[in-house]
């Protein structure tokens, strides 16, 4: 719980760094459980694919020295055929005369003691013929018999018929003892590979006999058995029957190999798998040239697993002190690499609780240092429109105060107005009653609603009633033309906009020029915004002093007008669009001097 409570007390779930120390370390480990698993079945198959060459090998000297041994009793045989007194066995009757035919039956006897004597991986040598009975013995038993009946069966039996059918070729035979062959002994442990073949005489083309020789299978198995130790498995030769004649474990002959039942027939090589209840055993196979026999060596593969896994063992050990160092050196990177985001992380609690303006002094070379540059423009940034909306509100306030200056209560100049209009028409004075209606209607716009908009054509009304006063003033020496569009006129601009433009051109270019002005107003309509364009045929402006006005238009936060007039002018119409829209909108002046001035306003299009 201490822990829990720990972890919880210092964030460690929620903690960058620590998120990627896990993540590493879980990396770590899935990359070592399937490497180590991977690893461990390369070498496995490495070590059964080496296992397996070197037992082809193997198997192809135990061929070569089994074929030895097998043409060693081939010559034998030969030999042993070739003697007199078996020539005489061979073309014998068996009611020849029988003192003749036991002296034949001691020399045969004699001549088998001396091979068995002479060569001792020979066991035993029995002759079977159709006329002359059966002889042969091994070292302790012998065995004659000279019943023609019994010698005629022995050519019954199975591998003395292949014999007779493979003549002159040799039949190799396994998994038989002694009994077989000698019906006498009643009981045999020694175990047999026979070498047998169909014999005639010298001058007789007619098979009349069946020769074996038999050798132990014991010095047969001696040829392999010395190369397997008992506890890296068993090698064995099993016939086409899948039954074990020879092994270099006794106790098997006799059986069926379990594992004959996966052996390919067709290959003459082969190895596979087998999951057995003490464990996977490899079976590699080879068969014997011109037999049906197959040497078969099991391995344990926990003998090669032992060695692997202490490879591994050591492996381990070494990617775990390797992973330990780094950890400790990915620890100490990560706390120096997460210190920029750190820092950058407190500074944005202190934005968050309200301490703007927080900067970092010292920024690094990488991504960490691109976003902190951003996060310190970003932070000045803030401050500035704090600022920035600070003086934007400061102006407004002063703007209202301006206005609230200027404003005379409107009933009292409408009660005022009134008795003038009514005087005027007593008096039957035209001219005054007009103009007092004029100014009537052109100041209800500023008393009626408090909304800072209106429409253009609202605008352009209230425009008509003060330039009807202004000619009144002048003598009629002001010409007013209308271009707008009349789809613009329903669109909302901001309330007085144009009267102190048109003011400015008609008491400048009166002042300056003298004669009568022509004034335009037109509309130019744009996808989003639109413009409103006044010119008149006044006297121009000065070049610096045209300069100085729009220097101080293109920078109304940072120029005021030098004159103070210019602010109820031209000024506060720019400053109070800027306010109320933004950028680009606002005022541009252009003029020519001696020839005129233009105007233009640019504000969105919004129509209500």
């Amino acid at each position: 719980m201490r822990i829990v409570e720990w972890i919880k007390r210092y964030k460690f779930k929620n903690s960058l760094r620590t998120q990627l120390i896990l993540y590493f370390m879980i990396v770590s480990l899935v990359v070592l459980a399937v490497g180590s698993y991977f690893s461990y079945s390369f070498m496995l198959e490495t070590v059964k694919g080496q296992n397996e060459k070197y037992l082809l090998q193997q198997f192809r000297q135990l061929e070569q020295n089994m074929t030895a041994t097998i043409n060693d009793v081939d010559r034998l045989s030969k030999l042993f055929i070739m003697d007199e007194p078996v020539q005489q066995f061979l073309v014998a009757n068996i009611n020849s005369d029988e003192i003749a035919a036991m002296e034949t039956h001691k020399s045969i006897l004699r001549r088998i003691t001396d091979f068995l004597s002479n060569y001792s991986h020979i066991n035993s040598i029995y002759m079977y013929t159709r006329n002359s009975g059966e002889i042969g013995g091994s070292a302790r038993n012998i065995l004659i018999n000279r019943d023609n009946e019994g010698a005629g069966n022995a050519f019954q039996h199975e591998i003395f018929e292949k014999a007779t059918d493979s003549f002159p070729a040799l039949v190799l035979e396994g998994g038989k003892n002694e009994t077989y062959f000698n019906p006498s002994i009643i009981s045999s442990k020694t175990h047999l590979i026979s070498v047998v073949r169909a014999v005639k005489p010298i001058y007789d083309t007619r098979k009349s006999a069946i020769l074996v020789f038999n050798i132990d299978e014991r010095n047969f198995a001696s040829v392999y058995s010395a190369t397997v130790d008992a506890s890296e498995g068993n090698m064995y030769i099993i016939n086409g029957s899948d039954e074990i004649i020879s092994s270099s474990d006794g106790t098997k002959i006799g059986t069926v190999s379990p594992a004959a039942s996966q052996i390919h027939k067709e290959a003459s090589f082969g190895s596979y798998v087998s999951k057995e209840a003490d464990g996977q055993i490899q079976i590699v196979y080879y068969k014997l040239k011109h037999t049906n026999w197959y040497i078969v060596r099991e391995i344990p593969l926990a003998i090669y697993s032992g060695d692997i896994f202490a490879m591994q063992k050591m492996i381990v050990i070494i990617f775990s002190f390797s992973m330990l160092f780094i950890f400790m050196a990915s620890f100490y990177w990560l706390r120096k690499a997460m210190e920029p985001l750190n820092m950058l992380t407190g500074k944005m609690r202190d934005l968050s609780s309200g301490k703007l303006g927080s900067t970092f002094a010292k920024i690094p070379n990488n991504e960490f240092g691109f976003v902190i540059t951003r996060f310190n423009e970003m932070s000045v940034s803030i401050v500035e429109l704090l600022n920035k909306n600070d003086q934007i509100q400061d102006e407004k306030r002063k703007l209202e105060i301006e206005a609230l200056q200027s404003q005379i209560n409107p009933h009292f100049i409408y009660n005022t107005l009134n008795m003038i209009k009514w005087m005027a028409a007593m008096i039957k004075a035209k001219n005054i009653y007009d103009s007092i209606v004029a100014l009537g209607n052109m100041m209800r716009p500023a008393f009626k609603d408090t909304e800072p908009t209106c429409t253009l054509k609202e605008e352009i009304d209230y425009l008509e009633n003060y330039l009807k006063i202004m000619n009144w003033r002048y003598g009629n020496r002001i010409r007013f033309e209308l271009h707008i569009p009349q789809n613009l006129f329903a669109c909302k601009v901001l309330k007085f906009i144009l009267q102190p433009l048109i003011e400015n051109s008609v008491i400048h270019g009166m002042k300056n020029h003298g004669n009568d002005i022509r004034l335009i107003i037109a509309g130019i309509e744009h996808e989003n915004d639109f413009s409103i364009i006044i010119s008149d045929t006044g006297g121009g402006i000065d070049p610096q002093k045209l300069t100085e006005i729009n220097e101080t238009l293109a920078s109304p936060d940072k120029m005021k007008p030098k004159n103070h007039n210019a602010s109820i002018g031209i000024y506060n119409v720019n400053r109070r669009i800027l306010l109320s829209f933004g950028d680009p909108y606002g005022v541009r002046v252009e003029s020519i001097y001696g020839e005129g001035t233009k105007v233009s306003i640019l504000m969105p299009k919004s129509v209500e």
